[in-house]
């Protein structure tokens, strides 16, 4: 990540977080201060579940050097000078270190201390009748989804919508389900494969 300012189309502050919407997806960031005095980007998912109306900062995905900002106190300005964010009425931080409760938007006020969720991605077979290269729900890169199952994710923050999910993360995230399908289209007749679309 080169530029981080060049992807974050739309910025807010969330009680001293910096949340950014962009065509690629949405994230967190936060700067910090190497023993060297050199600032360091770490860029993180962010999750909306309004069932909850609850805003999940997640694990830091990325990080890169900063050259934006010399000083952890010029990250400070700048992030508070940006709009509050106002998409839900709570969130909560959620990372290696652990979670930092369930916290009001507008005023970082614990509302409940051992709030916990659930990040583990939610996938499953389904009925697939799309034979053509779609991009993974979880790390983008373009394959073949297959007919007639295949592997989704559930995503229930985009109106429980179901996207397509890669072997390489299935492997990754659901061994079990992949096994299902491999032992599925070993089993199966080649003919009733339809044509690929690109």
């Amino acid at each position: 990540m080169v530029c981080l300012s060049q992807k974050m189309k739309k910025q807010y502050n969330l009680n001293g977080n910096l949340i950014f919407e962009s065509p690629d997806g949405n994230g967190w960031v936060e700067w910090v201060e190497a023993d060297d005095g050199t600032l360091h980007c770490l860029v993180g998912d962010i999750k909306i579940d309004k069932e909850i109306d609850v805003t999940i900062l997640s694990t830091f995905k990325n990080r890169s050097d900063e050259t934006r900002f010399k000083t952890v106190v010029e990250v400070k300005e700048y992030v508070k000078s940006l709009p509050q964010w106002n998409k839900t009425k709570y969130y909560s931080k959620i990372t290696e270190l652990g979670s930092s409760g369930l916290l009001d938007c507008k005023t970082g006020d614990v509302i409940d201390a051992g709030f916990e969720y659930d990040l583990h991605p939610h996938l499953v077979i389904k009925f697939n009748n799309i034979n053509r290269k779609e991009p993974c729900a979880m790390c983008g890169s373009r394959s073949q989804t297959k007919i007639p199952l295949g592997l989704f994710l559930f995503d229930y923050s985009s109106s429980a919508v179901f996207r397509p999910v890669c072997n390489g993360c299935g492997e990754k995230y659901a061994p079990i389900l992949v096994r299902l399908l491999t032992d599925f289209y070993q089993n199966e007749d080649d003919s009733t494969r339809l044509p690929i679309q690109e």
